[in-house]
């Protein structure tokens, strides 16, 4: 008996998926090892109502993410399809699953907050990235913070990634959970077994 492939795709990346909650809040967490899937998640957290489409995405990261995709069969992409997502994110990479969301309407505004090894007040400014216009502007950390009161229009994506670059002092740690507490949906990339 064959096996349909967008079947197949679908139940490989919720397999790859491990769903929990975080905070008093209980904020639907979703954690995998490839960060690609984040894109299916904040579909699958559109689709449940978790999250509003627009949402603010902030992504807590080493490394921006945003690449445009060379393949382009994700610019018709029905969002509510979750077999048609799980096939678009496996074709995705981990430097570009950004760019598609923001390009779908799924997200709004990314704010990549990237670490500074040598800037004790990296949480002070970070980037506001405008896939439209194409610029990236820093803007105070607080101010983005005191806007956001819907907790169902952010997205925070961590990578684990933004801890190994001497980002590991309790200030850090409690920074990003101050930021976690603000979602409405969190996603987070887990460390990978021996890297």
């Amino acid at each position: 008996m064959d096996e349909n492939p967008a079947e197949f795709q679908a139940e490989k990346i919720l397999r790859a998926i491990k769903k929990t909650t975080f905070g008093r809040n209980e904020i639907p967490t979703y954690l995998f090892d490839s960060h690609n899937i984040a894109f299916y998640c904040w579909a699958d957290g559109l689709k449940q109502n978790i999250i509003t489409r627009g949402s603010t995405l902030i992504h807590i990261d080493t490394h921006f993410d945003g690449n445009y995709p060379l393949d382009t069969s994700y610019l018709n992409l029905n969002l509510a399809n979750l077999q048609r997502v799980a096939e678009i994110t496996n074709r995705l990479s981990i430097f570009n699953f950004i760019a598609p969301a923001q390009v779908l309407g799924l997200v709004d505004n990314v704010v990549w907050i990237s670490p500074r090894e040598f800037d004790e007040k990296q949480f002070e400014y970070t980037a506001v990235v405008d896939h439209k216009e194409e610029i990236i502007t820093s803007i105070s950390l607080k101010s983005i913070l005191a806007k956001l009161n819907q907790p169902a229009s952010v997205i925070v994506d961590v990578d684990i990634d933004y801890f190994m670059h001497g980002n590991t002092a309790e200030e850090d740690f409690s920074q990003v959970r101050e930021v976690m507490n603000k979602a409405g949906l969190i996603t987070r990339q887990r460390p990978l077994l021996g890297g």
